[in-house]
């Protein structure tokens, strides 16, 4: 049976996207009339990206590529970082995206401080860290197209 995925390309459809991609997983987009990301696998029907990447990791945890860890300590560094990310990393960088990338074609002026407080500092302060370094891939496909 095909997962389907109902959403347009954006950072949140794209997460289950690869998610769905690394567990070898077939599926189909399909275009989205409300909130998305929605997933439906057979009759169970799912929204939000993060409950749906911990469902596909969890019920195809023996396929694909392992995204949960092998052992309890790996699994709750997962959970972690996903909840670290979710309040900390997704709304400041979603916020940097849409006034760096998509303002004027929402039709309202980037906010060039907010641009340039981003450009200026460091995610653990004054000094580039692990935490920097943890978010660069995504980062990359912020910027790298971009530059």
């Amino acid at each position: 049976m095909v997962v389907k995925v109902y959403g347009a390309a954006c950072a949140s459809v794209n997460r289950v996207l690869l998610c769905l991609i690394e567990k070898g997983i077939e599926f189909e987009t399909v275009p989205p009339f409300g909130v998305i990301p929605v997933i439906q696998d057979r009759d169970y029907t799912l929204y939000e990206s993060r409950a749906i990447i911990s469902y596909i990791a969890e019920k195809y945890k023996f396929q694909g590529t392992d995204l949960l860890g092998k052992s309890n300590e790996e699994r709750g560094l997962v959970e972690q970082w996903l909840e670290v990310e979710a309040p900390n990393y997704h709304p400041h960088v979603y916020n940097l995206a849409i006034h760096a990338l998509s303002a004027s074609v929402l039709g309202f002026p980037p906010d060039e401080k907010l641009i340039q407080e981003s450009e200026a500092k460091y995610l653990a302060g004054d000094f580039f860290s692990l935490a920097n370094l943890s978010h660069l891939p995504f980062m990359h496909c912020l910027l790298g197209p971009h530059q």
